[in-house]
């Protein structure tokens, strides 16, 4: 059997069957690592503690007895020690762990403590500043209060909600109440102030979209009275783009609308008088129309001609005129003075006057007839409009007066101010264009009274052309340039389509005269006349 010694200041003693003493096996272990002993050993119930010692290993009882009971002694001194041992060890732990714990709770606690007083500070310091922004705003809305108290316009100013919080004096000027007003009425909330539904969608809008809205309409103040106002309602932001504030601007248009409304009337009333006179003005046209020779007589007394007739209003001072007398034909273009109405009177006097010269008196003169016609034509405007003497009134016409024989061989020609054109084929194919010029003097009153009008002849051959016209179209403006027409572009036309019949002479001239104008987006200016002969 394998012994083993247990050292210590105690005599060597054998020991067997440890396990069967009062110290267990867990006690002797923690006493002697406690007590850092000089050696441990774990034994299983089999083993045992001996100090190998074989000289005084015996086999004698009584010494074996003896042994023993030192032995069981020197055990039970050692149990009673290692139990007292334990028991301090653990009262130790138990200590240690009671500091541990009260250590724990006392950070805890300052821990807690620490974080409490920063959530204090925390809190005191946003209580603080939102006093601070609360006294800001304040003092902005008395600032504001006082800027918006003398503003003319209705200024109100509502909660989200819609809630009207204050209105200026404008407010109250315009619709009658005031905020105490509208709380006693049940008007202090915008959706029961403003009772029109369309309205009410554009405030609905503002609040959806955060945006001001602008718009127009109608309601009644406080008396009944219908207003007429422009609003302008947009929305107050913070930071995060909540709204804080409704605001709505009113102006007044009442006033604006009732003079609208008066304008509208009148307007009205003018357009009732502008139809009227249009249409007797479309009547004159009509009859100034039938004075004007029939396209029939034209036809008749000329085999090739055309007629361009553009007047500038529905009347015109512009006319022409053909007659036949004793084997003679008579062809007149007059521009009169002004245009539309005044120049239609004038017109419908130079017809008269020419019917009473030409057809009802006496033959033509022989000597100067063409000439003749003109003085005469000017003393019957002279005497028509009360003229004799006065030098200051320019009232008259400007004219061309062309008289052929029979036989269109011979032209007799006349005119006040505006000149004719003859163009011919020469025998070389050249085309040469001929002036007839005109007098320097009107067919009214003119500071020369005795000067006469002059006639021209000129021998005709078949193929010459003749253009008589008055000046409102050599005078019309267009083109990119802001320029008249001119007479020379005239005669450059007139020459370039000499080979052209004169039905296609006048639609060139008509598609040359509006592209013309409308280059240069420019308006008719005066009446257009031009009458085109051919031999």
């Amino acid at each position: 059997m394998m012994k083993y010694h247990f050292f210590s200041q105690s005599p060597k003693i054998e020991f067997s069957e440890i396990s069967k003493n009062k110290g267990s096996k867990k006690r002797l272990s923690y006493f002697l690592f406690f007590l850092f002993i000089n050696a441990i050993f774990t034994i299983n119930p089999q083993s045992v503690f001996a100090q190998k010692d074989t000289a005084k290993y015996t086999n004698d009882p009584i010494i074996s007895q003896t042994q023993e009971k030192v032995f069981h002694e020197s055990i039970d001194l050692q149990t009673k020690l290692l139990n007292a041992t334990y028991q301090t060890d653990e009262q130790k732990i138990y200590k240690y762990l009671f500091l541990f714990l009260a250590l724990f709770f006392l950070f805890a606690g300052i821990l807690l403590a620490y974080i409490f007083r920063l959530q204090i500070k925390k809190i005191m310091t946003e209580s603080a500043q939102n006093q601070r922004e609360l006294r800001v705003n304040k003092l902005q809305r008395e600032q504001l209060s006082l800027i918006l108290d003398n503003v003319e316009n209705s200024v109100l100013i509502a909660s989200p909600e819609g809630t009207i919080n204050w209105v200026n004096e404008g407010f109250k000027s315009l619709y009658g109440y005031s905020l105490d007003d509208l709380q006693k009425a049940s008007k202090d909330n915008l959706r029961t102030f403003i009772d029109n539904q369309k309205d009410l969608v554009h405030i609905e809008k503002c609040i959806s979209e955060k945006s001001e809205i602008g718009y127009s309409g109608e309601t009644s103040d406080m008396f009944g009275s219908k207003i007429w106002f422009q609003r302008n309602l947009f929305p107050i932001l913070d930071a995060e783009k909540n709204i804080v504030s409704l605001v709505a601007t009113d102006n007044d248009l009442t006033m604006v609308k009732l003079a609208m409304n008066e304008i509208n009337t009148q307007k009205k009333k003018v357009e009732e008088q502008k139809n009227k006179i249009t249409d007797s003005i479309t009547y004159a046209g009509y009859i100034q129309q039938a004075l004007l020779p029939a396209v029939e007589l034209s036809n008749e007394l000329f085999k090739d001609h055309f007629i361009f007739f553009k007047p500038r209003d529905i009347v015109s001072g512009d006319f022409y005129w053909f007659t036949k007398k004793n084997d003679k034909i008579v062809a007149v273009a007059a521009d009169c003075t002004g245009h539309g109405v005044p120049g239609a009177l004038m017109s419908v006097l130079g017809v008269s006057l020419l019917n009473e010269i030409i057809n009802i008196e006496l033959d033509l003169p022989v000597e100067n007839p063409a000439g003749e016609i003109l003085n005469r034509l000017r003393d019957g405007v002279i005497d028509a409009l009360n003229q004799p003497g006065s030098k200051k009134t320019k009232d008259g016409m400007d004219i061309s007066l062309c008289i052929f024989d029979k036989d269109f061989k011979t032209l007799n020609f006349a005119a006040a101010n505006n000149p004719g054109l003859l163009l011919r084929r020469n025998i070389d194919n050249s085309i040469e264009l001929i002036k007839l010029e005109a007098d320097r003097m009107p067919v009214g009153v003119y500071f020369k009274d005795n000067k006469q009008f002059s006639t021209k002849t000129i021998d005709l051959i078949p193929g010459d052309r003749i253009f008589i016209f008055s000046d409102g179209l050599i005078d019309q403006f267009g083109s990119e340039k802001k320029s008249k027409f001119m007479i020379k572009r005239l005669k450059e036309l007139l020459v370039a389509n000499f080979d052209k019949t004169l039905s296609e002479h006048k639609k060139i001239l008509e598609e040359t005269i509006t592209e013309w104008m409308k280059s240069g987006k420019e308006e008719q200016v005066d009446d257009m006349i031009v009458i085109g002969i051919q031999i």
